[in-house]
């Protein structure tokens, strides 16, 4: 039979598994070593987080899937982080993996709410 589909208001299911956070991990660790072949292991740092964070951030909201706009915000957020990473200088000194949780987490959490303000403003047109 089929199952009814969610609409807009029902909680989200859970879609950030184990096999969702590995998937995730090895995803944002091809950007990160792909980026640090071609350019400065600070950028790829970066590159390598805003991958998982975009990821964690899309998946979180994954109930969504079926809409256009909700691809729209994905790729407006994308659109976002590009010339935060190309424009500012990084970094290649060592910084400790725990320093940088708390931006990851800033960044996951900027990025689902941008994604739940879309979803309200549909739900009321």
């Amino acid at each position: 039979m089929n199952e009814p589909k969610e609409t807009i208001g029902d909680p989200p299911p859970k879609y950030l598994t184990r096999k969702w956070a590995l998937i995730t991990t090895l995803v944002a660790l091809v950007a990160y070593f792909l980026s640090d072949h071609f350019g400065d292991q600070g950028r790829a740092r970066a590159i390598g987080l805003a991958v998982g964070a975009i990821i964690t951030a899309a998946r979180s909201r994954w109930d969504l899937r079926d809409h256009v706009w909700f691809w729209g915000t994905t790729a407006f957020l994308v659109l976002l982080h590009l010339p935060l990473i190309l424009l500012t200088q990084w970094t290649n000194d060592d910084i400790p993996a725990p320093a940088l949780i708390p931006y990851f987490m800033l960044d996951i959490a900027i990025m689902y709410g941008c994604i739940k303000l879309v979803e309200k403003a549909m739900k009321r047109s």
